[in-house]
């Protein structure tokens, strides 16, 4: 007998049962209308999901979004996609746990945990459980169900009352206020902040190169960074990489390890007019999680 179920889309599995009933798949374009005032507070990105329905395993090679908002989570495999709404969450050091339910009010257990530094996603729908591939998303970035804070990080790292202004490039930027102004020690320098735990988040701006002008920041690739940064530290990777706009503009952010000893950093590129923009964030690699929000702040801030 063949069944389906909708998690986002109909997916055919065979398996024999007598008890399931097929949900109905929302489309996508009812999620964006109906969540249209509701800030997303992250999204993850997959690439496949291996399902295990009663001991029977089968890998399918979908690709979709997960996108985790105040009170549902939303997944979505091409145009399709359904609405989780929270009924109860649960967290701790390692993981979050979602009680949840859909229109048809059948639940779902859906669960994002941390196991060998890597960060997993998965949804148990009883006799099923459904386990996405991630290419990107962390448990850290999800900092809207963080009730620990305290524990984790100084609450005063996301006290945003402070926003700098260039004097001579005419952008501005809010920095936490726990984050001191400080004097660069590098050409192309133009603000630089510092804060107690010897994390920083500085801009270097500097004149855009002639064949700069023919590029964005979009342009950029995780293997022609690598390629720079070995000139002068070989022992750089990049982690992550992910285009955005800022202010605008077509912008790279990357995340790398062994720039310098213990060390982690964000870092994002781009280009405005006749300048070259690069924000840099870092803080010890092992308060990095912690931070990880507070540099994406800081870095969406910025305005021109």
């Amino acid at each position: 007998m063949k069944w389906s179920f909708g998690i986002l889309v109909v997916i055919c599995i065979s398996c024999n049962s007598n008890t399931y009933q097929k949900p109905v798949a929302v489309k996508t374009d009812t999620i964006v209308k109906e969540a249209v005032n509701t800030p997303v507070t992250c999204e993850f990105l997959y690439d496949g999901i291996t399902f295990n329905v009663s001991g029977h395993i089968e890998k399918k090679a979908f690709k979709g979004k997960i996108r985790f908002l105040t009170n549902e989570i939303d997944i979505f495999n091409g145009n399709d996609g359904e609405k989780y709404f929270i009924d109860q969450r649960k967290k701790d050091k390692n993981s979050l746990l979602f009680s949840t339910h859909n229109n048809q009010e059948q639940k779902a257990t859906i669960k994002v945990h941390v196991t060998a530094n890597k960060t997993n996603f998965e949804a148990d729908f009883g006799n099923t459980l459904a386990q996405f591939h991630l290419v990107k998303g962390e448990l850290s970035d999800i900092s809207i169900y963080s009730s620990d804070t305290a524990k984790t990080a100084d609450k005063s790292l996301y006290n945003w009352n402070k926003e700098y202004e260039s004097s001579k490039y005419k952008y501005k930027i809010k920095i936490p206020e726990t984050y001191s102004k400080v004097k660069g020690n590098r050409p192309h320098i133009d603000l630089k902040f510092a804060d107690k735990f010897g994390s920083s988040i500085l801009v270097n701006v500097s004149p855009r190169q002639q064949d700069e002008y023919n590029i964005t920041a979009h342009d950029y690739t995780k293997d022609m960074l690598e390629q720079s940064f070995k000139q002068g530290a070989p022992n750089v990777v990049i982690t992550y990489t992910e285009k955005l706009i800022v202010s605008g503009e077509k912008a790279f952010l990357i995340e790398y390890e062994n720039g310098y000893p213990n060390m982690k950093s964000m870092e994002c590129y781009f280009y405005h007019n006749d300048y070259a923009f690069v924000l840099t964030c870092a803080c010890e690699k092992s308060k990095f999680s912690n931070y990880k929000q507070l540099f994406k702040n800081s870095i969406n801030s910025f305005s021109f």
